[in-house]
């Protein structure tokens, strides 16, 4: 799996996080290390393998975990999880021009409680 698709998994990890109101570190943590790892000159696996990935900066140990079970499965659980918790067209709505994570929040509840209030 390449950086950037790594990245990218972060990347959507922390608007769900942020989506669902998780804790701010967590978020942010999770924004940390996709821009870390989109910005790294080699593979994120080479730093696995050379066990220095906890010395790049930005990739703690619950990162750290998360990129090694992305890197041996293709997926990551915490990702996967939050992914059957909403509508697959959320990350739709959010990736719209100016919609973000709470932007996004406030549209799926006013349609909620428009729809079946």
């Amino acid at each position: 799996m390449l950086n950037f698709e790594i990245a990218l998994a972060f990347q959507e990890l922390a608007d769900l996080l942020e989506f669902k109101g998780e804790d701010f570190f967590k978020i942010r943590a999770s924004r940390r290390a996709a821009r870390t790892i989109a910005s790294l000159d080699k593979p994120v696996g080479q730093f696995l393998i050379s066990k220095k990935l906890l010395h790049v900066p930005g990739i703690g140990k619950n990162i750290a975990a998360k990129i090694e079970e992305v890197l041996s499965m293709g997926k990551m659980s915490k990702l996967e999880e939050m992914r059957r918790e909403f509508h697959p067209g959320l990350m739709e709505i959010m990736n719209l021009p100016g919609i973000g994570p709470k932007k996004g929040r406030d549209i799926v509840r006013t349609f909620k409680d428009n729809i079946f209030g």
